[in-house]
């Protein structure tokens, strides 16, 4: 089942967006940069105040046992994106856990992160992606997502070197 997320649902979102940043990313960084960056963005309070933005959409997909398995955090076409003006959105946050890799969960996710999109109004969308996730890359690029530049991400003061990714035109026929 995919749904929006709860604001009641914050502190259960923030331990899973955890979880899948440091199975994704706690190896590339030192024990600290990765605590202070867990630290600013992925706890509760930060969570409801995104749940509770309304330009911001939180999915969840959940299991056939109804276990979160992915979440997608969409930053819809608005002043103040990333790419603020020319109708693009902006793909914050998707992680599926590493137990449902390969079960097709990640792409009726995506494809309804996209669906969100397009009816919010979005032309295109964009994303990061660490340049060392060959499977990420993959996935976005069988998508349909572009390789547009590289960017530099931080996890505390360590830096990440990230693509942009771009989708245009959001169509109904991807992912």
């Amino acid at each position: 089942m995919i749904r929006r997320i709860d604001f009641s649902e914050a502190v259960r979102l923030a331990d899973f967006l955890r979880a899948c940043f440091v199975d994704s990313y706690g190896a590339s960084a030192p024990a600290g940069d990765v605590d202070a960056f867990l630290a600013a963005h992925y706890h509760r309070d930060a969570q409801a105040a995104e749940l509770g933005d309304p330009g911001r959409l939180s999915m969840l997909i959940t299991d056939a046992q109804g276990h979160w398995a992915g979440v997608a955090q969409l930053q819809l076409a608005r002043a103040g994106t990333p790419a603020a003006g020319d109708g693009t959105a902006w793909l914050d946050r998707f992680y599926v856990d590493r137990a449902h890799h390969g079960t097709g969960l990640a792409q009726r996710l995506l494809a309804a992160t996209l669906a969100s999109a397009r009816a919010s109004g979005a032309q295109a969308i964009e994303l990061s992606v660490w340049q060392q996730a060959p499977r990420a890359i993959r996935f976005y690029e069988g998508a349909g997502f572009k390789r547009v530049e590289a960017v530099r991400f931080f996890i505390g003061n360590t830096p990440m070197d990230d693509w942009r990714m771009r989708l245009a035109p959001l169509t109904g026929t991807q992912a």
